[in-house]
């Protein structure tokens, strides 16, 4: 890693398998990456909760004014219908039970 990269990486946090979050110090505010893999659809409902768990826990690392990139396979289908702010119309397919939570998700957060 060199120098500059040393200097530009503010926290990396592994919170499990599924969650981490890389913190870059970047100019006017810090980037906050977030990378997930949701369990897939065949694991239980709490499995999934504590999933989005770990992810509340990693949103309260961050603070209002960073820009927060939440990434990765979330196994779900949102649609093809855009909702509000939040989601545009460019979602594949019909939304599934997992589309729901991740919408849900992000309405209770405020995300787009």
């Amino acid at each position: 890693m060199t120098v500059e990269t040393k200097k530009a990486v503010d926290g990396f946090f592994l919170i499990s398998e599924r969650v981490m979050i890389l913190r870059i110090n970047t100019k006017p505010v810090r980037l906050n990456v977030l990378q997930v893999h949701t369990p897939t659809t065949d694991k239980p409902v709490g499995e999934i909760n504590a999933f989005y768990e770990e992810i509340d826990a990693l949103l309260k690392l961050t603070k209002k004014e960073d820009i927060t990139i939440i990434m990765g396979d979330f196994n779900a289908k949102i649609g093809r219908r855009g909702i509000g702010d939040a989601m545009g119309a460019f979602g594949l397919g019909d939304r599934n039970k997992r589309g729901d939570t991740l919408v849900d998700f992000c309405f209770e957060r405020n995300l787009k």
